[in-house]
């Protein structure tokens, strides 16, 4: 995707993931196993960054709410 695409940007926010072990270890509550960081633990986004794509930013947010109530079903795989 080049720099000037209007498409947003996909991300993952790691430092979401870092910040919860951490925080519930320090508390000694850190638990082993598969954690999911989705969009509904805020562990993926998108990008706004430069403007190129804010006349779709409404769109992209009611489709990532409907995501999160599970009225858009997205597949684990692909």
């Amino acid at each position: 995707m080049s720099a000037t695409s209007s498409s947003p940007r996909c991300s993952k926010k790691v430092d979401v993931a870092v910040y919860d072990y951490l925080s519930k270890a320090v508390k000694g509550e850190a638990a082993a196993g598969n954690i999911v960081y989705d969009l509904k633990a805020d562990g993926v986004g998108y990008s706004t960054t430069g403007g190129h794509f804010d006349d779709i930013v409404a769109k992209v947010d009611e489709a990532k709410a409907k995501i999160i109530s599970g009225e858009i079903k997205v597949p684990a795989t692909m």
